[in-house]
This record gives structure tokens, C-alpha cells and sequence, in this order.
């Protein structure tokens, strides 16, 4: 399972530096045009947004907050950009604008912004093509932002900063299976380690979208197993079959709260017990524009707030989370898995 448009049993695409890998792509695509054609052009475009990314998060990676969270928010945005450029959304034709305010009168909430006529909302458009959509006039607080992202959801129980009671991102395992010999259905089984129930509500397997769509098949003292209550009919063989039903099977997976972190032995799975409204990357874009804002605008609100009890966190965001957006959204551009080679050093 990988939350890209991805083919099923795609290998890996390791990449060491993931900035070049997309330039060497883009490039690729651009050369594979024979003539001049719109999506010529925004390809085009995208190397622009490409290179003010890179830019940006290398001026971060060499600077402290505040500031570090400004450069960081930007390069962010362009990568988002360079996205919304390959699926054929066209810039520089209308208003943009970042999709997200903090109001003059908060201090730890934003607010999601209307799409003004033809302008384009980056937030929202961005959310809106990951199957994320979100509502024009929501508020979304800080607390919110970091409890939903699985990188610091560790972090953020710790400082006693979750919007739950107990931990949430469940580490799980997954695979997809066949049944033998006649090799006709395909179904998926999702387990986690036994000794996780009490740290966390595991009792939501027992109700909502996890009940009806898993059903308890094993508990052996250490793991704990589900499988898939749906049988998919699989025609051996088939390529179409198979990819439509792996298609099926990542979007079960994604609506039952299944997130990914990226390590250097591949992507590791979190299940989270109790979502919230959208999805971990639309709230780590939030998070994001959330720490840039105040940097740019709100000293004061700096001060008393990002370098007080959400300091750990947010400093925790900026080592870590700005790289696994730099993977996710290749993944995302090129429909490519890519991931860090395990000869990575560093």
C-alpha cells in the first residue's frame, strides 16, 4: 500500500536527493513533447517553482527559527505548486492566493479561506486533488494540526498537546493475500502488536469504518490480526483485475485512517484510531503556513506561544517533517514510489 497513484507492485525509486530526481523527470517530460502544448508549458513552469523550493529549503536548512519557519512554509508551497502544475492546473492565469489567514484576533487557529471566483486556492486545491476536500470558514487550531501528523504524533502526546486521551497512530502491518490454489479472490489483513491496546483505543476497531470493513481473525498473545470483510473476485493473470482491485484496496486502506512514514527500510504504516477532519498532509501544510505566518507577522505571538510549550514540537516539524513532504510530493508528481536508498549515510 502507498497513498500515491502508483501501479501496484511498483519497486522503489531510490533517490538520495529527491530535488535532482525531480528536475531529471520533469525535464524527461519536457523533452517528450515534439511541439509546444499547454502541458509543455506548465512543465515548463514547474522547473521555475522547482528551483525557488530548493532555494527556499536550503536557505531554512541553514537558518534558526523564526525565520527558518518562513523559508520553509515557501519552499513547501512551490513544491506544491510544481504538483498542481503537472495536474494540469494553470498558474499565472488568475489570482492565487495561500488559501489560509490567521486572523487578527487568534492566535493558535486559522482559518480555511473561500474560493473567490476564478482565483485559485492552493490549500484547497492542493487538498482537494489527494482526495482531501476541504470547507471554506473552518478553523483549525494548532493542537489540531499537530495531533493529526504522524512524525510528531509521539512528541506531541508527550507534551500533553494531543486532542485525545491516548495515542493514536497505530503502528500496523499489512498485506494483500490470494486464496490458494484456485487464486480467484484477493483481501487484505491489517495487525499490530498486542502489547499497543493499552496505549491506545483499540476498541476502534469495534465500531465505525474499521468494523465494517474488518473483521477480527487472530489473537495470538502478540499480534492481533483483522482481515478484509469484502472478498474482491481476482481473474489470475489479469493486469486489469489486479489493478483495479489494488486501486479498490488502497482506497479502503486510505478511508480507514491509514497514514505512511517514510524510513531508510521503506515505508512504515500508522492507523489512526480517530481521525479528524482531513488528512495528516493537508495539516501539516497548515501546520506549516500556521509557523511562517506568525514568523512574518505576529512577534509576539511568536514569543509567547512558539518558543514556550509548543517549541519542542514545532522544532521537531522543521527537522523532520519537510523531508518526508519532499518524498511524498515526488511520489505524488511522478507516480513513482521513491524512497531514501538504505546506503544512505546521512
Amino acid at each position: 500500500f502507498y497513498p500515491f497513484p502508483v501501479k501496484p507492485g511498483e519497486p522503489f525509486m531510490l533517490t538520495s536527493n529527491p530535488w535532482n530526481f525531480l528536475k531529471t523527470w520533469l525535464n524527461n517530460e519536457i523533452k517528450s513533447f515534439g511541439r509546444t502544448t499547454d502541458r509543455k508549458l506548465r512543465l515548463e513552469k514547474s522547473l521555475y517553482f522547482l528551483e525557488l523550493a530548493k532555494n527556499f529549503q536550503n536557505a531554512a536548512d541553514s537558518a534558526k527559527l523564526p525565520t527558518k519557519g518562513t523559508f520553509a512554509y515557501y519552499s513547501v508551497l512551490n513544491l506544491i505548486k510544481v504538483y498542481l502544475l503537472t495536474e494540469g492546473v494553470d498558474l499565472e492565469t488568475t489570482m492565487e492566493h495561500h488559501g489560509l489567514s490567521l486572523p487578527s484576533n487568534e492566535t493558535t487557529r486559522l482559518k480555511v479561506q473561500p474560493i473567490n471566483g476564478d482565483g485559485i486556492n492552493v490549500f484547497a486545491k492542493f487538498s482537494e486533488l489527494i482526495g482531501c476536500p476541504v470547507t471554506a470558514g473552518d478553523y483549525i487550531s494548532v493542537d489540531e494540526m499537530i495531533s493529526e501528523i504522524p512524525e510528531i504524533h509521539e512528541m506531541t502526546f508527550n507534551i500533553g498537546k494531543l486532542t485525545t486521551s491516548k495515542r493514536k497512530f497505530l503502528p500496523v502491518e499489512i498485506q494483500v493475500l490470494t486464496n490458494t490454489p484456485r487464486r480467484s479472490h484477493l483481501i487484505y489483513e491489517v495487525k499490530y502488536e498486542k502489547k499497543n491496546s493499552n496505549l491506545m483505543q483499540v476498541s476502534k476497531f469495534r465500531t465505525g469504518v474499521l468494523n465494517n470493513k474488518l473483521e477480527k481473525i487472530e489473537d495470538d498473545g502478540t499480534y492481533v490480526k483483522y482481515r478484509a470483510r469484502n472478498r474482491r473476485n481476482y481473474t489470475t493473470g489479469s493486469d486489469t483485475s489486479w489493478n483495479t482491485n489494488f486501486k479498490s484496496i488502497q482506497t479502503d486502506l486510505v478511508d480507514m485512517g491509514v497514514s505512511v512514514i517514510l524510513t531508510r527500510s521503506g515505508y512504515r504504516y500508522y492507523l489512526n484510531l480517530q481521525p479528524n477532519k482531513y488528512k495528516p498532509i493537508s495539516y501539516f501544510v497548515a501546520l506549516m503556513y500556521y509557523i511562517g505566518s506568525v514568523a512574518r507577522y505576529r512577534p509576539t505571538v511568536y514569543n509567547e506561544i512558539l518558543t514556550g510549550e509548543y517549541q519542542a514540537v514545532l522544532n521537531e516539524t522543521m527537522e523532520t517533517c519537510p523531508r518526508q513532504f519532499l518524498y511524498y510530493i515526488s511520489s505524488l508528481i511522478t507516480k513513482k514510489v521513491c524512497a531514501v536508498p538504505m546506503a544512505k549515510i546521512n
